[in-house]
């Protein structure tokens, strides 16, 4: 067993690889996605270090707080479980963060975008044809989110 040479990580729980070969990290104690390149060039591709809460933006400007869960689909689009804000979130190649499920509370109910209702959404899976899938951790259920 090996590790990484110069690179500590804060909670990560989840890892995925884009079809460069780039790593994606998700760092919960620090609310924020690592990215690693084949080369081992270290940045932070979204979030805010250390700075909890909730916010769609750019970079620094997203916030998350516990995200946990990832997946990436065809487009190189990454999928998160933000545990603590109970939404389901997409991020851009370019580092855009969005919303794509889930709403200000935690709950259950289906429906698109802000009227689905999570609980604590960790662990996320894409299948071959873009269909999202959420384990629901608070609920007790794998959700599937249409894509």
């Amino acid at each position: 067993m090996t590790t990484l040479p110069n690179v500590t990580f804060n909670g990560p729980h989840g890892i995925v690889f884009d079809q460069n070969g780039a790593m994606y990290v998700v760092e919960t104690g620090k609310y924020i996605i690592t990215k690693i390149t084949r080369g081992g060039a270290v940045s932070v591709l979204a979030g805010n270090p250390n700075v909890g809460g909730f916010n769609d933006g750019t970079g620094p400007n997203a916030k998350f707080f516990a995200p946990e869960g990832i997946a990436i689909d065809k487009g190189g689009n990454l999928y998160v479980g933000d545990l603590g804000n109970h939404r389901i979130r997409k991020i851009a190649p370019d580092g855009t963060v969005s919303t794509i499920a889930g709403g200000n509370d935690s709950g259950y109910k289906n429906g698109s975008g802000s009227i689905a209702r999570f609980t604590a959404p960790s662990g996320i899976a894409i299948d071959a044809s873009g269909s999202i899938y959420v384990a629901d951790v608070g609920n007790y259920r794998i959700r599937k989110i249409k894509n």
